[in-house]
């Protein structure tokens, strides 16, 4: 990414306030949710933190007397629409699906719905907060401390993953809800999932969420920030303990065996090399070489290599894969415009229809149409539209802000076109994808803090960014 020295950073300006107005002033619901997240997940509660955290920004929102908004953003109301549309297809039946009913499928739509809305509502609140009670420094560093968090919740996982426990979210609800397999993994820590991918019992850490993917997933993405705060901004110690964490980071996100995330993080180097490359900056793609060898010599020197060979020895995992995600576009096919509202259940197996779930085998086949990637999710719960829609929104975003040199926006553009390649593999909602929206809010602010500047200095600026009146 492209490096900038301490001597020439701005001032934060929420610098000047004090200790208790930066804890308790417009800034807290953003620090709950990245800086609480840990405590969340103690209590049961981490699934649904961003919700909670979105009502108080939704009623700042909805007192101011403007409310700005990122480019395209009708892209994503439009989305939102279409979302909104799809919920009279709940109770219908998608070819090559098990029978649905409106009941059954309304609290995964529901709570799909509130944390798209919840994500929206943190993007236009960070965007309308100004840089005085919440700068643009402070919401990068809290990113990268989540990261850390995520890490440790990955070493955890990795070698002490039989710790499990009842939240106290759990101990409150009913029996019949928490016997669910779903309504299990969101409020009942553990740090583990342990799974036969490699043909026999093996770790996959997920601490502080709820599944090995979810981790992989937000893990990718927090280490964007995490680079920029400690290595870019950051002065020789905080470098040494950048590379401290990362080389931690590497021995979890082996073990996990996700391959998304072994992607992503492949593609999000090739992205910073490229990008320093066309702006000369050789030196850092020296020492960006020299590293990643380093790191590639220490794990072909150390187990973890044989972790690899094994996992991509065992893809078992494609067929079911597959099978979803024909079921999906076929789905999409047959309901184009609104799609089923929500996700479906497959009739039968990989293999054959016949073999479904049953007492003796409960893991056994019906496995659920959009679980395994948020572009299959979109096709079968809002058809082509709500993808065109979804992925347009963040395409045009990635390409209206793509001349902007500033780390800042350098690292919020890998992490939007992360989302973009995790479409098929990762599903979105929630986290990811209120650090998605994230992202883009930075960006705003990013080109608002670069016009401030041009006209402290006199310099012509761009058209300022529309606002609408009243609530979002």
């Amino acid at each position: 990414m492209p490096e900038e020295r301490p001597s020439q950073r701005p001032r934060s300006l929420s610098a000047t306030g004090s200790a208790g107005s930066r804890w308790f002033g417009p800034a807290w619901p953003i620090s709950v949710l990245l800086l609480g997240f840990p405590l969340w997940w103690l209590l049961g509660v981490s699934s649904f933190v961003l919700i909670m955290v979105a009502v108080p920004m939704a009623i700042r929102l909805v007192r101011m007397k403007k409310v700005f908004v990122p480019p395209a953003f009708g892209w994503w109301l439009l989305f939102l629409v279409c979302v909104a549309l799809s919920s009279v297809m709940l109770g219908v039946s998608a070819p090559g699906t098990l029978p649905s009913s409106f009941i059954g499928k309304l609290p995964g739509y529901t709570l799909r719905t509130l944390n798209y809305l919840a994500a929206t509502i943190a993007m236009l609140y960070v965007i309308n907060t100004s840089e005085r009670e919440l700068s643009t420094r402070r919401l990068v560093r809290m990113q990268g401390v989540f990261f850390v968090v995520v890490v440790v919740g990955g070493l955890v996982g990795t070698f002490l993953y039989k710790v499990e426990f009842t939240s106290p979210l759990e101990l409150v609800l009913p029996s019949s809800l928490t016997s669910h397999r779903f309504a299990q993994a969101l409020v009942h820590p553990s740090v583990a999932q342990v799974q036969g991918v490699l043909g026999y019992e093996s770790p996959r850490p997920t601490a502080p969420f709820a599944y090995t993917n979810i981790w992989g997933n937000n893990l990718s993405l927090l280490m964007v920030w995490f680079v920029v705060a400690n290595w870019v901004w950051g002065g020789l110690r905080r470098r040494v303990f950048c590379g401290a964490v990362l080389a931690a980071s590497v021995v979890p996100i082996v073990y996990s065996l996700n391959r998304g995330l072994w992607i992503g993080l492949l593609v999000a180097l090739v992205y910073v090399g490229v990008r320093n490359a066309l702006h000369g900056r050789i030196h850092v793609l020296f020492v960006f070489a020299v590293v990643t060898c380093g790191v590639m010599v220490a794990i072909v020197a150390s187990p973890l290599y044989d972790v690899i060979q094994e996992r991509l020895l065992h893809p078992h995992s494609n067929m079911a894969r597959e099978n979803t995600s024909t079921a999906a576009v076929r789905a999409a096919v047959s309901s184009p415009v609104l799609g089923y509202g929500s996700t479906r259940t497959v009739v039968g197996s990989a293999q054959t229809i016949a073999v479904g779930r049953s007492a003796t085998c409960p893991q056994c086949g019906n496995a659920a149409i959009g679980g395994a990637g948020q572009l299959w999710l979109l096709l079968v719960a809002q058809g082509f539209l709500g993808v065109i829609l979804y992925v347009g929104f963040f395409l045009r975003t990635m390409w209206t802000y793509r001349r902007d040199r500033s780390p800042v926006a350098v690292g919020a553009i890998l992490v939007i076109g992360l989302g973009v390649v995790y479409l098929t593999v990762y599903g979105a909602a929630g986290t990811p994808l209120a650090l998605y929206m994230l992202a883009v809010a930075l960006l705003w602010r990013q080109r608002r803090l670069s016009k401030q500047a041009a006209v402290e200095r006199g310099e012509k600026t761009w058209r300022p960014v529309p606002a609408v009146a009243g609530a979002p």
